[in-house]
């Protein structure tokens, strides 16, 4: 199970890159376990004609508890489903070294980020739950924005620090009951990943496999370290494709790619 973090509350973590590496290990190794179930049904209307109820991870327990779902989006698309939800602000041009303290273990740390030291707010009126409904949804287990700042050091040989600020410096800010965190595919590795020929995913794959494998050697707990060293290869294959799928779908129609992690 993943640590309990509203888009809100992440929202404003991500402006301490110390806080990120903490929240790496946590939800990456301790809520990735994993990635094999899918389901590709978007949301449908109900008898009435009204959108279908966004999908919530309880409701997908049939097929394993899918929590995250991709989808592309115009920008007004986006402002009408996530009303009030705040805008990630611009990366910064150069990075920083900033001194943050892991609230995790309470350690300071240096870190170096692109991230802003300052983040948005969300309106007082956001919607906890936003309305995926319009989305055409494809959904997965597990997939949160640690993995996809890992996809990117395995796809576009980002080093860690810039994979993060890529990545956790594009989630949104919602309100402090949110009930999930959303993230802008950064457009970098959106364009890569729509490019990937099967060799590149098959390359790509084992690489993603090897990263994820670096960090869960630092695992504590030797049961679950051996259970995520031991898992195959193959595993990365299906949310890298999935991945790949909708951000083709993404360049087609010109629009950016989401990933909504339920929390």
């Amino acid at each position: 199970m993943r640590p309990q973090l509203s888009g809100g509350t992440l929202g404003g973590l991500i402006v301490s890159a110390a806080i990120t590496i903490a929240v790496t290990l946590s939800l990456a190794l301790a809520g990735c376990s994993r990635r094999t179930e899918s389901t590709h049904a978007a949301p449908t209307a109900s008898a009435g004609g009204a959108p279908a109820k966004a999908p919530t991870p309880q409701e997908d327990a049939a097929v394993g508890v899918v929590d995250a779902w991709l989808f592309v989006a115009t920008p007004d698309e986006l402002s009408r489903a996530f009303v009030g939800w705040a805008r990630p602000l611009p990366l910064l041009d150069q990075f920083v070294t900033r001194a943050e303290r892991n609230p995790f273990t309470g350690k300071q740390k240096s870190v170096r980020t692109r991230v802003p030291d300052s983040a948005p707010r969300a309106a007082p009126d956001a919607l906890a739950q936003p309305d995926l409904a319009r989305f055409e949804l494809l959904g997965r287990k597990g997939l949160s924005p640690v993995d996809v700042v890992t996809c990117g050091r395995a796809v576009l040989d980002w080093d860690e620090d810039n994979a993060r600020s890529e990545v956790y410096g594009r989630i949104f800010a919602g309100p402090p009951a949110a009930t999930g965190v959303l993230l802008e595919v950064p457009p970098a590795l959106t364009a890569r990943l729509a490019a990937l020929s099967p060799a590149d995913s098959k390359v790509a794959a084992t690489r993603w496999a090897a990263l994820f494998k670096e960090d869960a050697a630092t695992i504590q707990d030797v049961t679950t370290r051996q259970h995520f060293l031991s898992l195959p290869d193959s595993e990365f294959v299906a949310p890298l494709g999935d991945l790949a799928k909708v951000a083709r779908k993404a360049l087609a129609a010109s629009r950016p790619m989401f990933l909504w992690t339920a929390t």
